[in-house]
């Protein structure tokens, strides 16, 4: 009982626990201002006007990535519902990860081992998929890159990903373990269905079980301020990556690579996923990071996107979405799911 009271504290004092809608409602006011200043609410969807809302919500995931150079990607396949006459599971090799083509926050995104559980994510799915190729590299980053239409570009956020882990003492259950973390304690029934008949088994000491193969944040991953790692030479990186993809000026590219070596010659990355206007500076939620430098830094990467929408409507004739698409995205995204 004093650890459930301790961690309901700890999950009311420490920002990177709060839910979305409490630390981003701020963050509207903002939105406001710029919306005044650009005089439309939707000014945002003109920083990537080739995806739906700038990315914000409802995008396919699919496109995002599709003009990215192959060898950046690891092998993607995509897939309509109910039409999957097409899926032949010889196409890949498990591990596999399975995701929905639009959703947010690792929601339904699964590390598939096997036939069985391949086949039960696709006749559950209600909504299109990808699948793709599991790469096993040590290093996951999200990197937060901008291009201004006229030219400058940059990287104003870096996260690294801990993954969720129990380490056994010789005396306590998986289950215990499990209830002892506050990054694991409040999945309980799905790592209870995960982990089977080895939910009570008792882990010896000094061994560490990984409960989480997903890196984010709201599945227990430790986020990490990795933004030392930011380089001119990291830029260049980028804007390579980045100029494939059409109508693209802001968004986190989520990738691994096997070494910083790699990562800063621009070798062996593969990005699983790239996101658009929707991306924090996920940096912010390093444990123990203040809440005004979290809400400083989320006031840069808003002042970018606005000034590049703004680049963009002004100077490129770019139209945003309008007020009416906005609305009903809004409706599908939080009252029709």
């Amino acid at each position: 009982m004093l650890k459930k009271l301790t961690f309901r504290l700890e999950r009311i004092l420490k920002f990177e626990y709060w839910p979305f809608w409490v630390f981003y409602t701020p963050v509207t006011l903002i939105w406001i201002w710029f919306s005044l200043r650009m005089r439309t609410v939707v000014y945002f969807s003109a920083a990537n006007p080739r995806f739906f809302l700038g990315g914000l919500m409802l995008y396919d995931k699919y496109k995002a990535i599709a003009h990215i150079d192959s060898k950046y990607l690891p092998k993607v396949k995509f897939y309509n519902i109910p039409q999957t006459e097409g899926f032949h599971e010889s196409d890949f090799k498990f591990p596999l990860i399975f995701k929905p083509n639009i959703g947010e926050r690792g929601k339904d995104v699964e590390l598939i081992w096997n036939s069985k559980q391949l086949h039960h994510m696709v006749d559950k799915s209600e909504e299109n998929f990808m699948l793709q190729d599991y790469i096993d590299y040590p290093l996951e980053f999200g990197v937060l890159y901008y291009r201004y239409p006229s030219g400058k570009s940059g990287i104003t956020s870096i996260v690294g990903k801990q993954f969720l882990y129990v380490e056994g003492d010789g005396i306590s259950t998986l289950k215990n373990l499990i209830l002892k973390n506050i990054r694991a304690e409040n999945r309980l029934d799905y790592f209870k269905e995960k982990f089977g008949s080895r939910f009570n088994e008792v882990l010896p000491k000094d061994a560490k079980l990984l409960l989480e193969e997903i890196g984010n944040h709201c599945r227990g991953t430790t986020f990490t301020n990795e933004n030392h790692l930011i380089t001119d030479q990291l830029v260049s990186v980028f804007d390579s990556i980045s100029e494939s993809i059409p109508d693209f000026y802001y968004g986190r590219f989520d990738l691994k690579v096997p070494s910083l070596e790699d990562f800063y010659k621009g070798e062996n990355i593969k990005i699983f996923e790239l996101n658009g206007v929707n991306s924090e500076p996920a940096h912010i939620y390093e444990p123990g990071y203040g809440l005004l430098n979290a809400y400083k830094d989320v006031y840069e990467n808003q002042r970018i996107v606005y000034e590049i929408s703004k680049e963009n409507i002004k100077k490129h004739d770019i139209k945003p979405n309008t007020l009416i698409q906005f609305l009903k995205a809004l409706k599908a995204h939080f009252i029709d799911q």
